[in-house]
């Protein structure tokens, strides 16, 4: 279900005229709705500005209706207080369905269905963020080699 390499959560539009449409969510808080203050953003006539809160962790996302005008429900169950959605299982925001992708809560499922007690999930590293660091180590100590390399031919 989930697409491209992405190993992120990700909601995706099961429903409406975006059908298809993949919403990523990095692990924290979001509010999902219309509005501008919403990081994850619906176009549909049935979302509210703050639609939802969004809390997403290592083993699932943690939902609450935001006092939507069209309710929130889990698997056609309407939501009264905050509740966890997992890896496959459909949001709705009135008409508006999506379907969570969340491949570490389904790793983690899997470890708890085969009586495995301890599952560590990591921090996706950002690739567009680069230690400084990286190459200084290696480029030191070439030029050690070099200077000790031309050190001994001048002996």
């Amino acid at each position: 279900m989930a697409t491209g390499r992405s190993r992120l959560p990700q909601l995706v539009e099961a429903s409406g005229r975006f059908a298809g449409r993949v919403h990523e969510l990095p692990y924290g808080v979001h509010i999902a709705g219309r509005g501008a203050e919403a990081t994850i953003r619906l176009d549909h006539e049935d979302v509210s500005r703050r639609h939802a809160q969004l809390d997403v962790g290592p083993d699932g996302v943690m939902v609450r209706d935001l006092g939507s005008k069209n309710g929130v429900a889990i698997e056609g169950r309407k939501l009264d207080e905050p509740c966890r959605l997992g890896h496959g299982q459909r949001l709705s925001f009135g008409d508006l369905v999506l379907t969570l992708s969340h491949p570490a809560a389904l790793v983690g499922h899997a470890l708890a269905q085969a009586g495995e007690t301890t599952a560590t999930a990591t921090e996706i590293p950002d690739p567009t963020t680069r230690g400084s660091t990286g190459l200084l180590i290696p480029l030191a100590g070439v030029l050690v080699f070099g200077a000790l390399l031309a050190a001994l031919m001048y002996m």
